[in-house]
């Protein structure tokens, strides 16, 4: 039987509004910060653009993540979560790199990982959201 998300989205989503952190076990973590203004192009006439700063939602996936997934999603690789978003396994496949200090070969393992999407609606509402203040930030020494 599938996990039922329901009521663990609507305890992260109070959480993420609250305090700007939380839990979706075992999946991972998220976490809202405030990105700063920055300089773009506009995509269609490539003229610059300031974009304002805004909150966005950090996903940091745990290790047993991708594979609590497939075993809660009946052994799909993505789950989609109805007004929170999609978390999806992404497979890297082995490849041979080469160590930036030594200039060595080395065998790159294929790897799996965990990759958030967010819904656009939580998207506003997580950048709707006022800043949180976390304990320990804005009152570091000089």
């Amino acid at each position: 039987m599938a996990k039922d998300w329901k009521v663990e989205l609507q305890q992260l989503m109070a959480d993420l509004l609250a305090t700007g952190r939380g839990t979706l076990a075992p999946l991972g973590n998220f976490e809202v910060v405030l990105k700063g203004a920055r300089t773009g192009r506009d995509p269609s006439t490539g003229a610059p653009v300031t974009i304002p700063a805004a909150n966005v939602l950090r996903f940091i996936s745990l290790p047993e993540g991708a594979s609590a997934l497939t075993s809660n999603a009946a052994g799909k690789q993505s789950l989609s979560l109805e007004g929170f978003g999609l978390v999806m396994v992404q497979s890297y496949e082995a490849y041979e790199g080469r160590n930036p200090q030594t200039g060595e070969r080395i065998l790159v393992p294929a790897a799996h990982e965990l990759v958030f999407r967010p819904d656009p609606s939580l998207r506003e509402k997580i950048a709707a959201a006022p800043p949180v203040e976390r304990e320990g930030e804005g009152d570091e020494a000089d």
